[in-house]
């Protein structure tokens, strides 16, 4: 069979496949969920041990990140050449990417002349960074994590591993968002400076202090969308905006894999807002925490229309996606049936390991994560071949 073939999947996936949904059964019991206006359920500093799986689960994908091979994820490759490029050539070597990042490659090479080791301490530090901050949100923000890490790692966790500036651009505003929660501006927009040092698009995260303080309506939802919508009409002055920017730079990474995630994880978003609009009947009866995520699903919905004319929208588009994964758990969490919990949840992973089975299957070229090898594993292998 095609899904079963030697050279299309490999046992690594299957093997690793199974461990996520062991953790995310242990991880169904309710976690410590911290909302965003402050109220907490889990009292004490007992540790409940659905803390202890998912910071266990994220603590394998930081060994995974950190130590991999230069052929894992489409960037690693780009990223390393463009290390080498500073290494050689200083501040003069790259005139792309934004200074912070440059000026991080050239310390590093600086610090750790032997061969590449700086990249890989970059790597190491990026990973730690990022998946700390990523396993913070979900494990403050989630009602329960088992939904949260499946949806993340089949999802996500690839894209999320191969745009290192993006992903630590990224990882800065979400540790700032505790600042935003408190209201605490001025702090949260030194988070935002410094991750827009290091990805331009961490300007989103003026958006996401508006968002955590401005109540949700459909009727904002339906100007978004009608916004979105008049941009794409008005492509040529935008594009031009963009250009000034200085954001316009194309990527190495998958289009067509980020555009089709960019649609899929809205889409699925969409869906749950409908089932949460049916049990409240009513899109606005929320509180804090669901009205931002709505938001930045709604915002999802509105970067997915732009991508459709223009592509430099897809990187953006991640950090509404990323943001919105505990309103996966957390409206489940409020169905009273607990038959109908089970059902959901049985099609929610069937169908989210299903997607990244076919993508892996018949769009290997998307991610580039199986089969996985560690950096020294890849050196002895770059050593045999030559």
């Amino acid at each position: 069979m095609l899904l079963f073939g030697e050279n299309i999947l490999w046992p690594q996936f299957y093997i690793f496949s199974l461990i996520v949904l062991i953790f995310a059964c242990l991880m169904m019991r309710s976690g410590n969920l911290l909302l965003l206006n402050g109220k907490q359920k889990t009292q004490g500093k007992v540790i409940p041990v659905s803390v202890i799986y998912l910071r266990l689960f994220f603590f394998i994908l930081f060994i995974m990140s950190a130590f991999r091979g230069i052929e894992i994820t489409n960037d690693t490759w780009s990223y390393l050449r463009t290390y080498r490029t500073i290494k050689a050539y200083g501040l003069m070597g790259e005139e792309r990417m934004e200074q912070a990042y440059v000026w991080l490659n050239l310390i590093l090479a600086k610090l750790f002349p032997q061969g590449d080791m700086g990249f890989y301490v970059l790597l190491f530090l990026v990973s730690a960074i990022s998946y700390y901050a990523m396993e913070q949100w979900l494990e403050e923000n989630s009602a329960t994590y088992g939904e949260s890490i499946f949806l993340f790692y089949f999802m996500m966790n690839s894209s999320f591993m191969c745009v290192v500036r993006q992903t630590l651009a990224f990882s800065i505003v979400l540790l700032g968002l505790k600042r935003a929660k408190n209201k605490e501006l001025f702090r949260f927009l030194i988070y935002v400076v410094i991750a827009c040092m290091f990805h331009k698009t961490a300007i989103i995260g003026i958006l996401l202090y508006a968002f955590m303080h401005t109540k949700f309506s459909s009727k904002k939802a339906a100007i978004i969308i009608g916004i979105a919508g008049g941009i794409v009409l008005t492509q040529n002055a935008i594009a031009r905006i963009l250009e000034i920017l200085g954001i316009t730079t194309s990527y190495v990474t998958s289009g067509d894999g980020l555009n089709v995630v960019a649609l899929v994880l809205p889409v699925f978003y969409l869906a749950l807002i409908a089932l949460d609009v049916i049990k409240k009947k009513s899109m606005n009866r929320d509180d804090s925490q669901k009205g931002f995520f709505k938001y930045c699903i709604i915002f999802s919905v509105a970067t997915f229309i732009l991508i459709l004319r223009m592509p430099v929208f897809n990187r953006i588009s991640s950090y509404f996606t990323y943001l919105a994964v505990p309103y996966v758990s957390n409206v489940i969490s409020e169905i009273e049936d607990k038959k109908s919990i089970l059902i959901i949840r049985i099609i929610l992973f069937a169908a989210v390991w299903g997607y990244a089975t076919i993508t892996l299957t018949y769009r290997p070229e998307w991610q580039h994560l199986w089969p996985y090898k560690f950096f020294w594993n890849s050196m002895y292998q770059l050593v045999t071949d030559l």
